[in-house]
């Protein structure tokens, strides 16, 4: 989730891919990777005084009722979680430190 800041109302959420707000670039999440990082990229090299200023948003976007469907589609994909699974990854952890711990010795 981003923000667009204002001074005396608090916050206001927007549903886009890139927000600017004076010197705050900020995305909704991993999703708008590629927007985002090209939008710091100009903010950093100075490429932002040739866009038109924008007007400050009054009202936030509404909230989504769904999740996206790719988070829906990659927590299908993943195990169920479970308590054999959390007793495995203790024992990996525990071996993993063990074999740390004998090479620093």
């Amino acid at each position: 989730m981003h923000v667009r800041l204002l001074a005396t109302r608090g916050a206001v959420w927007l549903d886009e891919a890139v927000v600017h707000d004076r010197n705050l670039v900020t995305s909704r999440g991993p999703q708008d990777m590629v927007p985002f990082v090209r939008a710091v990229l100009e903010h950093f090299a100075g490429s932002q005084a040739s866009r038109p200023a924008e007007q400050h948003a009054r009202v936030s976007s509404p909230q989504r009722d769904e999740p996206p469907a790719a988070v829906v589609k990659a927590l299908q994909w993943m195990p169920r979680p479970s308590i054999r699974t959390a007793l495995g990854l203790g024992a990996a952890a525990v071996a993993a430190l063990a074999a740390v711990s004998r090479r620093a010795a």
